[in-house]
């Protein structure tokens, strides 16, 4: 199970950088806060302005929404800790922390 969270963990990212941002934003506009009231709220845009980093684009991102410089670099500490995770749960990784639990007795 671990590495089927492993592979979602690191292939999820490539898929979406693969991802054109254009294809990105082609797709209806799915904010609940804009259909409701008609005014965007502080997310609306997140998701071409990381497209846009994750293509280099830094200027669109910032015209897409400005929050992206403390979102993204966040989202990218969680995806590293999560598979940092995820990899200390490897049965490989618990047999070499087992073999060095018993070295130190």
């Amino acid at each position: 199970m671990w590495r089927v969270r492993l592979a979602a963990f690191i292939s999820l990212p490539v898929l979406f950088a693969l991802l054109p941002t254009s294809y990105i934003d082609s797709l209806p506009d799915i904010c609940l806060f804009r259909q409701l009231f008609n005014v965007e709220c502080p997310g609306c845009g997140m998701t071409r302005a990381i497209s846009s980093i994750l293509h280099g684009d830094l200027g669109a991102a910032i015209r897409f929404n400005r929050f992206v410089l403390v979102v993204f670099p966040l989202l990218c500490y969680v995806a590293v800790f999560q598979i940092w995770q995820e990899m200390k749960m490897a049965p490989w990784a618990k047999k070499s922390a087992a073999l060095e639990r018993n070295a130190d007795s």
